[in-house]
């Protein structure tokens, strides 16, 4: 999967674990294990934001001449 795709699903499952927190709050229910899991999650995005973010700077940088 490139990384486009895949930083577009770790967002899509972000998405889903912030609304059950927020279901699991209204409920009065444990989120420690959701919050575990955002963590994760976002460490993951993150990293590969990072690689994306290289990776489009490699090509921006002007090539030496010669």
């Amino acid at each position: 999967m490139d990384e486009h795709k895949q930083s577009r699903v770790l967002r899509a499952q972000l998405r889903e674990l912030y609304e059950d927190s927020i279901d699991a709050v209204k409920f009065g229910l444990l989120t420690d294990e959701i919050h575990t899991q955002i963590d994760l999650l976002t460490a993951e995005l993150s990293e590969l934001e990072q690689f994306k973010n290289e990776e489009y700077e490699e090509l921006e940088s002007p090539k030496p001449s010669g």
